[in-house]
Formats: C-alpha cells, structure tokens, sequence
C-alpha cells in the first residue's frame, strides 16, 4: 500500500526512526548495574552441524507448512465438494494449535524433549501425508502442534 490508497508509510518510517534513537541512546545494562553482569557457563558441547541441521529443519517446517493457516488444509483436500476442512473457519484450529505448541514449548520443555512427543510428530507428518480430509488435517494439527513446541528448544 502506498499513500495513495490509505498506506501510512510515513507514519510507520517516522517510528522506525523514534525506536531507532531510543535504542541508540538507552544506557548499557551492565552500566547501570554491574552486579547483573551475566554469568559466564560452559558452552553446550556437540557438533553444531547436527544442531544446524535441527535448526534449519524447524525453520523449513514453519515456513513450509505454517506460514498460512491453511496449507495445511488445502494439501488434505481430494477434489472437488470438499468433505474435510475449510480454510475460513478451520484455519484459526491451525492458529490455535500453534499457540498451543508454542505455550507446551516454553512451560513444558521436558514433556516437548521425549521421544514420545518425537513419535507424535512423526506420526502426524505421516497421516498428514498418506490420509485426506479430515484424519489428514488431524495428522497436521498433530505435527503443528510438535513443530511449534519445539521452537522455543532449538
């Protein structure tokens, strides 16, 4: 949109620029504080090939299959009279599903780390793959839900 067509373009780079002077004039932290300095840790030891793998796996799932409420559903339908779901209602059971996910990831992160929540998504991803219409969108809500919730892990 532009300002032609109701766009508020300038509105939007005028509070661009305010966040960026608020950024560049806030104090450090630690300088106002230095008894909050961070603690130093052991770094995590393991090859960062295979946590990168991980990580570009998640990032490849969440925009493959959950940019749009309704990827998911359009790839269960069989043709055309659709008896499974519709993108227009059954889309915010997508959204929900990933609050849920997201939320089960940041309060509940061991549950998250099992293999048992592993096998969930895995079976998910299968029935979202090999079932239509309804047990299809069922299996993708099942792997939504895994996806989401370990995002906030990796």
């Amino acid at each position: 949109m532009n300002a032609e067509n109701g766009g508020w373009n300038k509105t939007g780079i005028a509070l661009f620029l305010v966040a960026i002077g608020r950024l560049y004039l806030r104090k450090p932290a630690m300088a106002a504080n230095p008894s909050s300095a961070p603690k130093h840790e052991k770094p995590t030891k393991g090859p960062s090939a295979l946590a990168s793998l991980g990580f570009g796996g998640l990032m490849f799932a969440l925009h493959y299959l959950l940019s749009d409420s309704s990827t998911i559903i359009l790839w269960t339908w069989s043709g055309f009279t659709v008896r499974g779901p519709l993108a227009v209602p059954h889309g915010t059971w997508t959204i929900a599903t990933m609050g849920l996910g997201l939320m089960a990831g940041l309060f509940y992160p061991n549950l998250v780390r099992t293999w048992t929540a592993f096998g969930i998504g895995s079976v998910g991803a299968a029935v979202l793959t090999y079932c239509e219409n309804w047990t299809g969108y069922y299996g993708g809500l099942a792997i939504t839900l895994y996806v989401t919730a370990v995002a906030p892990i990796l």
